[in-house]
């Protein structure tokens, strides 16, 4: 059994209009939420693989997730091309990640997450700041994963936590 853990990046600090959206760091807030929800997390299977979009707001919520999971951060794998990634983008990654890999923790942004989890799920679901989608498939092979090859086991908000 395979699982995904859909995790958009916390809320971010938008106190400088000027700052490049790519650059933006999170806000109290958003670092709040990610230690929260890295600790909630600890109940759930541990990651064995951690890929994160490389925008700041994004790795930051990697790092503090990965910090709270005691999973390594040198094994965060950091991804430009997840900064505001379309689906097909998204799938790309995920086809490609290693067969040992059973629970993967995907971080990123909107509207592609959205889209990716119902894609995978054929179920519409919006993933707000710092929440989880865990998506689940009895599909061995990651490169199998296809539209509607998931369920959703479970939605997790910082307010539900």
């Amino acid at each position: 059994m395979k699982k995904i853990f859909v995790i958009r990046h916390g809320k971010s600090d938008w106190g400088n209009p000027y700052q490049d959206d790519f650059d933006r760091a999170l806000n109290h807030r958003g670092i709040l939420d990610a230690k929260n929800m890295g600790d909630h997390l600890k109940n759930y299977s541990n990651p064995d693989s951690i890929i994160s979009s490389s925008a700041k707001r994004a790795i930051t919520t990697a790092h503090l997730l990965a910090q709270q999971l005691n999973f390594n951060e040198k094994l965060i794998v950091e991804k430009k091309n997840l900064y505001l990634a379309p689906i097909n983008e998204l799938m790309e990654t995920i086809k490609s990640i290693d067969n040992k890999v059973d629970n993967l923790y995907l971080i990123g942004h909107n509207p592609g997450l959205t889209s990716l989890v119902s894609y995978l799920t054929d179920d519409w679901m919006e993933l707000k700041t710092c929440c989880v989608a865990i998506l689940e498939s009895e599909i061995d092979s990651w490169e199998n994963w296809i539209k509607g090859v998931a369920t959703i086991k479970e939605y997790i908000s910082p307010k539900s936590i």
